[in-house]
């Protein structure tokens, strides 16, 4: 990634650290795709549920850094990974490849329970000229 987009990067993720954007963010996704990954207590209404959801990010993501960006979060056990990985992957990447998606190829490198790198790429461009909006995934375990 150009470092011309870095300002912008920086901007982006900053604004995954304030609560309403967060709060936001899972309200776009859905409680019914949320709650794949984080349960509903009884009782809980939307905005409870929504509002423990954002404490959940709050206490997983401390920050980031940018080499290019190498993202930070704890984790204890495995299906707590799972829940962080699921929010990093919903707002932190989806956010940057929103903001950065005229780029050929995105990479990033998780590291943590695991080590994956997680690969980008535009499609073909189509008949007309213009590119799917989709790009490819391609995640790839790090062997090493």
């Amino acid at each position: 990634m150009p470092l011309t987009n870095e300002t912008a990067l920086r901007t982006t993720l900053d604004a995954l650290f304030f609560k309403e954007n967060i709060e936001a963010k899972l309200k776009a996704i859905g409680i019914d795709e949320l709650s794949e990954y984080l349960v509903q207590n009884d009782g809980d209404d939307e905005e409870a549920y929504l509002e423990r959801a954002a404490s959940c990010v709050g206490d997983h993501f401390t920050g980031y850094s940018i080499y290019h960006v190498d993202g930070r979060f704890p984790c204890v056990e495995e299906k707590e990974a799972k829940l962080v990985r699921y929010f990093f992957d919903r707002l932190f990447t989806k956010s940057i490849i929103q903001l950065i998606n005229a780029e050929d190829e995105i990479w990033m490198v998780e590291s943590g329970h695991e080590y994956r790198v997680h690969i980008w790429r535009v499609n073909a461009p189509d008949d007309d000229g213009s590119f799917d909006e989709d790009a490819e995934v391609e995640d790839a375990e790090d062997e090493a």
